[in-house]
């Protein structure tokens, strides 16, 4: 179909119109107008209609219409024109451009009716950017071939293409290789790392991390002594850590978490070892053979049957070095660790396995003297007054065991001690006279009421109560009666005195138990064990 165009440039002012377009025949019919800007900058304009019949001007569009510079705009409502009449431009400035499409086979003045329009022609209107738009298009040109102009990854920048024949570049990231075929237009994305879940770094709390420095990087395990074997299985990818077979420890530290295990004697040959708990679950040896180790440890735990030593190796050629227990605290020995009551004894031995001290649930021992002597337990004095000390000392020799049990309370000033003949104790009063007499210490008794103990063996008691007072005797198994003990009594007052017999105990009298008046004297005599007989002025009734 063949399109009448008209292209009229205007050079008029605002106050100056151009007459843009006359009808030169009945029914002329405008399809559209173009209008362009190519003054340089912004202007305004406003087209307009002279109907020639009625010789008035109609407006087609708003007055003052605003057009950028190298801008269009378009009218595309149809405009029918009589003969004579003419279409009128108002612009701001030169340098605007009217262009007129027609209905086909209008016959006007200066238009053309072709559709293959030469390059160049003035007749057709374009703008720059069109005209520059239209020269980028290479021959042969199809229509856009839906051809993605973004590539977007979630969370990460939309690559945009910059230019028509933008390049998009494949990156290969680690572990992964990129291979183009350009014979079969293809892309290969491989994956190059060495297995998958790998670890990149070995980390160890508190030191450097040990990072993979390549794919196929290697870890080397090393051992921090010859104490650590390290053994390797290449069939069966296996890494092995143990003890050597003969374990000894130079300068290790173990932290509270930390364990040493081995299954034979635990030995210290150089330096200091310091660890929290040692456990035994049988027997073992903690030793050290270096006068200047020394081993520190919060606990030592036996758990098991057998013997643990813990000491200096007394088959050294040389003497071996001293034992240390140091503590900030106290040093507990529990020698019935599980409460069941049997007999479980601390002991010190000598290097021939002889007891030399020991602390069971019976008492203390100590061991024999010397092939001539007996043993000595030895209290020294004051630290400082001196090194001396009182020594009590077995004798050389003796028939059996024996056993002294001393008194339950301290004696009077002046008394000694007596025994029953049994290894039994007990204060006694020795007073000593003229023609070898002895007398007996005087004591006062002011309470109503007394049980004799064995302080008052010997003594002459007197009673100053002004009611009636009893005192009673008690039994030989509270306290130690030694045979033939004596004791007196005088009622010194108005209250009158009974001898009560405890439990178990009789007391044999003649008459009754009690005294006879104010001053009357009385007097018990231990005849046998729990036996007593009493004499002296005693009430007939």
């Amino acid at each position: 179909m063949a399109i009448n165009y008209k292209l009229v440039t205007a050079t008029s002012d605002a106050s100056s119109p151009d007459t843009v377009f006359t009808a030169s025949a009945v029914a002329t019919h405008v399809k559209s107008i173009r209008i362009a800007n190519e003054s340089g900058g912004a202007l305004t304009y406003h087209l307009a209609v002279y109907d020639n019949s009625a010789s008035i001007e109609v407006p087609l569009t708003v007055p003052a219409t605003s057009l950028p510079d190298d801008d269009v705009d378009v009218m595309v409502e149809p405009i029918n024109l009589q003969n004579g009449d003419y279409i009128k431009l108002y612009s701001s400035g030169a340098g605007v451009k009217v262009a007129l499409t027609l209905a086909e086979n209008t016959d006007v003045a200066g238009a053309t009716t072709s559709d293959d329009l030469a390059e160049g022609t003035t007749n057709l209107y374009l703008t720059s950017a069109e005209r520059s738009k239209l020269s980028g298009i290479a021959t042969g040109a199809e229509v856009n071939q839906n051809a993605f102009s973004n590539v977007a990854v979630s969370g990460q920048t939309t690559v945009e293409a910059d230019a028509k024949t933008d390049t998009l570049t494949l990156v290969a990231g680690t572990g992964v290789t990129i291979t183009t075929d350009a014979t079969t237009d293809s892309i290969t994305i491989t994956n190059s790392a060495t297995g998958a879940n790998a670890f990149g770094n070995v980390a160890v709390s508190g030191q450097t991390t040990v990072e993979a420095d390549s794919t196929n990087d290697t870890l080397t395990l090393a051992a921090a002594s010859s104490n650590i074997v390290l053994t390797t299985d290449a069939s069966t990818d296996t890494v092995t850590i143990g003890l050597a077979s003969t374990p000894s420890i130079d300068g290790l530290i173990v932290g509270s978490t930390g364990i040493v295990s081995a299954s034979g004697n635990l030995s210290l040959t150089t330096g200091d070892v310091s660890c929290v708990d040692i456990t035994s679950s049988g027997t073992s040896n903690l030793s050290t053979v270096v006068v200047s180790s020394s081993f520190t440890t919060t606990g030592i735990s036996f758990t098991g049957g057998g013997t643990s030593t813990i000491g200096p190796d007394n088959s050294l050629p040389t003497d071996p070095a001293d034992l240390l227990i140091r503590s900030n605290g106290n040093v507990d020995v529990v020698l019935d660790y599980d409460d069941d009551e049997s007999s479980q004894a601390f002991r010190v031995k000598d290097g021939d396995g002889n007891t030399m001290f020991s602390v069971d649930e019976d008492g203390i021992s100590v061991a024999n003297g010397t092939a001539s002597t007996g043993a000595v337990i030895r209290l020294g004095e004051a630290t400082a007054n001196g090194s001396n000390y009182v020594g009590i000392q077995a004798p050389a020799s003796l028939a059996a065991n024996v056993t002294y049990t001393l008194p339950t309370a301290d004696g009077t000033s002046g008394q000694v001690l007596t025994t029953n003949g049994s290894g039994t104790l007990s204060w006694a009063t020795v007073a000593t006279g003229g023609g070898g007499s002895s007398y007996s210490a005087v004591r006062t008794q002011s309470g109503t009421t007394y049980t004799l103990v064995i302080g008052d063996a010997g003594d002459y008691i007197q009673t100053t109560s002004t009611t009636a007072v009893t005192i009673t005797v008690p039994p030989q198994s509270s306290v130690a009666w030694a045979a033939d003990t004596e004791i007196y009594f005088e009622q010194n007052n108005t209250g009158q005195l009974t001898i009560a017999a405890g439990s178990g105990v009789t007391i044999n009298s003649s008459e009754t138990l009690k005294t006879f008046a104010r001053y009357s004297v009385i007097a018990l005599k231990r005849v046998a064990e729990d036996v007593w007989t009493l004499t002296g002025e005693r009430a007939l009734v």
